[in-house]
């Protein structure tokens, strides 16, 4: 849990302390949402932060409401969308 507040706070040196330490990037909180997909929910999507959260598996987990990282990506209003998606992918 502590990972996904570090996404959604977009503390970049928070979550690569907790990636280093152990963390698990695949943790989900009560509704599914792992800390990537929260991060690619938010207004301030940032590729370091995308680099530090994503993995293989995350990358396709969706919560309880059927979102996962790419459709947050592509649902927001971005302004490089495409090189958002490229540096998640």
């Amino acid at each position: 849990m502590t990972n996904q507040v570090a996404a959604r706070s977009g503390s970049l040196e928070i979550a690569r302390l907790l990636v280093a330490a152990g963390a698990r990037r695949g943790m989900t909180d009560i509704r599914g949402n792992t800390a990537l997909l929260l991060h690619c929910s938010s207004l301030g999507v940032t590729p370091a932060m995308l680099e530090t959260l994503t993995t293989s598996s995350v990358i396709d987990t969706a919560n309880w409401d059927g979102w996962w990282p790419l459709l947050a990506i592509v649902s927001g209003e971005r302004p490089n969308i495409t090189f958002t998606l490229l540096r998640l992918l």
